[in-house]
């Protein structure tokens, strides 16, 4: 399972250490070269010392050597060598250490001063400076600090071939040097890696615990504590957005299970109603069993209330599957226009015993108001709504229906007056079995069902893009 502390704390320290081996390999790359130019600086140091020893002379060069100037040059076990020659085969002077031996010459033609390393006479590893001393001064500076170096004080030597000067010595100091280095940048950088594994660890925590709290407070959450809302101000900036969005979500949980409860509160109260009247009807039925009209008006008075009881269990079930779409649509083309008109015509006697003044407008279109939706939800949508206008509009009321089409969009607004609604109202009135308590005023309650009152809910839509709205 992925984990959002060990991918952060896998990144930064695999940033971290990845930058720490960049800048430790500079450090080291600078500090070798610095180290090995310095080396190469003594070497130059030790050419411009031997070559205040030559002198010309008329049979050529001289060499006027005292070992006990220069001890690093005796025979022994650390001894440094030089070498100084006019030609390949003819040595001028050697160091006390040579002996009869040679220092091996660099490859190829020797025109300035070339720093390399090699093998010293007895074996050792080695690093040697080679120096043609010309005519002129030589300065001992190279011109980006590091390998090559030039000498001075030389003196120029006329028509005499110009000697070279070989000096050589163990590289086992400046290795040791380098291998120091190395020890102490590597042991640095472990010890400063520990401490970034620590830190990290506990950056990340502590980056984390707001989230942590967030989740925690979550984890409480329950029905009797949705309308609690989660801290916002007290959070991080970047929980803010994730709190108030889980704050909305809360918010639409807590109105879900309200609107549940006032469901099953509408619902009971819904079906007591006709249990009472058929309990009623059978007790009366009971009372006179030897009146066969009132037994016959009993039946007939249970079997209407229990019919009615039907429709209701049938609209909520079929509504119900709708919504969580179990009951797959049977889309069709559907006349809304003229299933608006039949609904009307069943309610004409309704209508003009309540002194209702009904407007229906005609479509002014040319194209027909057909839309594309289950043929049974729609006449159940616009058979409840117009039973709604017709049952709850108080006598002398007033009702309008238009049906239109406006481009690809077929619209149907029904309307009544006078009504008494509430903003809160407007919501409420697509939950299953809402019904509004009656007003001091005495104004009956808006759209419901023909006999208690209750709204259809707004169900799946019933067609494609359908949408319906109240105000």
């Amino acid at each position: 399972m992925r984990s959002i502390r060990w991918e952060m704390s896998f990144w930064l320290l695999l940033g971290v250490t990845a930058t720490m081996v960049a800048l430790g390999w500079v450090i080291l790359d600078r500090a070798r070269a610095s180290l090995t130019s310095e080396f190469d600086r003594v070497l130059a140091a030790k050419v411009v010392t031997l070559a205040t020893f030559l002198e010309e002379d008329e049979e050529g060069l001289d060499f006027e050597y005292d070992p006990r100037a220069m001890p690093e040059f005796a025979p022994g076990a650390n001894s440094q060598y030089f070498e100084i020659s006019v030609a390949e085969d003819e040595v001028v002077a050697r160091s006390p250490s040579l002996l009869d031996g040679r220092i091996a010459r660099p490859p190829g033609d020797i025109r300035e001063p070339i720093v390399w390393d090699l093998d010293l006479p007895d074996g050792r590893a080695g690093r040697a400076i080679a120096v043609v001393l010309r005519a002129g001064p030589i300065e001992e500076e190279d011109e980006d600090g590091e390998d090559g170096v030039e000498v001075a004080d030389a003196e120029g030597f006329g028509p005499i071939p110009e000697p070279l000067v070989i000096v050589a010595r163990d590289r086992r100091p400046l290795q040791s040097a380098i291998d120091e280095l190395v020890r102490a940048i590597f042991g640095a950088g472990l010890a400063a890696l520990l401490a970034v594994v620590l830190i990290v660890a506990l950056a990340v925590r502590r980056g984390l615990a707001p989230l942590i709290r967030l989740g925690d407070r979550v984890d409480d959450i329950d029905v009797a504590t949705l309308s609690v809302p989660l801290p916002v101000d007290d959070q991080p900036r970047e929980l803010r957005p994730l709190s108030a969005k889980l704050n909305e979500l809360l918010e639409r949980l807590d109105a879900s299970f309200r609107r549940e409860r006032r469901m099953s509160a509408n619902m009971a109260h819904e079906l007591r109603a006709p249990i009472a009247e058929i309990l009623s009807a059978a007790d009366v039925a009971a009372r006179w069993p030897d009146d066969p009209e009132l037994t016959v008006d009993a039946v007939q008075t249970a079997r209407e209330v229990s019919a009615e009881m039907g429709r209701i269990v049938d609209a909520l079930l079929r509504l119900s599957r709708a919504q969580i779409g179990t009951d797959e649509l049977e889309l069709v083309p559907v006349d809304l226009e003229e299933v608006v008109a039949d609904c009307w015509r069943r309610h004409r006697d309704e209508i003009a015993a309540k002194r209702l003044s009904l407007s229906i407008e005609p479509s002014t279109g040319e194209e027909a108001c057909t839309l594309l939706g289950d043929q049974v939800l729609v006449e159940l949508v616009v058979k409840n709504l117009v039973d709604n206008a017709v049952a709850h509009t108080p006598a002398g009321g007033r009702l309008s229906s238009r049906v239109e089409r406006r481009g690809e969009l077929l619209f149907w607004e029904l309307a009544n007056a006078p009504v008494d609604l509430d903003p809160i109202d407007l919501d409420r009135m697509w939950e299953p079995l809402w019904t509004r308590e009656p007003s001091r005023s005495g104004r009956s309650r808006p759209f419901s069902s023909p006999r208690s009152g209750r709204p259809l809910p707004r169900p799946r839509p019933p067609g494609r893009s359908w949408r319906s709205t109240c105000r």
